[in-house]
């Protein structure tokens, strides 16, 4: 989830936003706050100075800012550590929770908590797909 790393916090959640009004970015950040509550404490922080996961957590408040109904993730366990990665997979269900769909480009079977449906990819052919059972 791409930030702007030189933006603080809030401003990266206010371009988020950019398509709602005043008060609506404003109750959007507030729900925002209330379910990543370890970005509260660093809102004017710039996000360069966050750590990998709370980046991540950043990058998915600034896309659910929006109001998206699907977000698209591309490795989101990309150069996180391990601890951060199920750091990752909460914040998602947090995510899932919103009725926001997630599409999830991921290696990582530990991500496979999160979905409804899965597809293997074996050399650029779908090898398996069905339901997480």
């Amino acid at each position: 989830m791409g930030v702007f790393p030189t933006l603080s916090i809030a401003e990266n959640l206010r371009l988020g936003a950019y398509a709602l009004s005043g008060a609506q970015a404003r109750q959007r950040a507030d729900q925002m706050y209330q379910m990543f509550p370890d970005l509260v404490k660093k809102q004017r922080a710039a996000a360069a100075s966050l750590s990998g996961g709370e980046r991540m957590m950043l990058g998915v408040a600034k896309s659910l800012m929006s109001g998206a109904d699907l977000i698209l993730l591309d490795e989101p366990s990309s150069g996180l550590a391990p601890v951060f990665v199920s750091q990752v997979i909460e914040t998602l269900k947090e995510v899932i929770g919103t009725g926001t769909s997630l599409l999830i480009a991921e290696q990582n079977i530990a991500f496979l908590a999160l979905a409804d449906r899965g597809y293997l990819m074996d050399h650029g052919r779908m090898a398996m797909s069905g339901t997480r059972a």
